[in-house]
């Protein structure tokens, strides 16, 4: 059997379906696709879910202290983000530093902290050798606009978005308003129940992204 997906276009549909409205004549089709948008960020940035986790491993270069940020690296989060030097092992983990910027560049050995600042990412301590940093991090959150395209959200539980588009935009009193939110509620609690990172009952070593723990 074929994996559920949704595309954009497929959600435009299912939005519009739940609307009553398949010729999109009370809600212009911009409105519909704008919402659905909103609806779809708004999901997957309301926790740490699984599918908006990824690694990726970055080359440094002995005695230079920066190191280019993954293009769909989440901003937002790096305090959620787990860096280690060469392998996944605890003493290898090297740790956000928060609420500092540019300290001494000039004491080198093996990295204990990261930070960004304007879009690059910094060690501290700089590299004393070239090497590898596995970098695990959660994903932004792109704007669909191809028909095409599709959200982090797996297939199968995408229509979350197209329920929470439609509750946006009707009125409370819809005649569908409250189906439509039971409907919406429904499959969130679903994603909440497959796809959050749990926190462990220890914080021992994380060796990949869907054993992480967030705090």
């Amino acid at each position: 059997m074929a994996a559920i997906t949704y595309t954009f276009k497929e959600l435009q549909e299912r939005t519009s379906l739940l609307l009553k409205d398949k010729s999109n004549t009370r809600f212009l089709l911009d409105t519909v696709k704008k919402a659905i948008n909103i609806e779809n960020a708004r999901i997957v940035q309301s926790d740490f879910f699984e599918f908006r986790e990824t690694s990726s491993n970055i080359s440094v270069t002995a005695d230079v202290n920066t190191f280019t940020l993954p293009t769909d690296f989440d901003l937002t989060s790096p305090d959620k983000t787990m860096v280690y030097w060469e392998s996944i092992k605890k003493n290898n983990q090297i740790d956000y530093l928060n609420g500092r910027r540019n300290p001494d560049s000039t004491l080198t050995g093996k990295p204990r902290y990261w930070y960004k600042f304007a879009g690059t990412g910094y060690l501290w301590r700089t590299p004393h050798e070239n090497n590898t940093i596995i970098f695990q991090y959660f994903k932004t959150v792109d704007e669909m606009t191809a028909d095409t395209d599709v959200s982090l959200i797996p297939g199968a539980y995408a229509d979350v978005i197209a329920f929470g588009a439609a509750q946006n935009l009707m009125s409370s009193t819809d005649p569908d308003f409250i189906m439509v939110q039971s409907e919406y509620m429904n499959r969130y609690n679903q994603l909440i129940d497959h796809f959050l990172v749990k926190n462990h009952d220890n914080h021992q070593e994380r060796v990949a992204p869907s054993q992480r723990s967030y705090w």
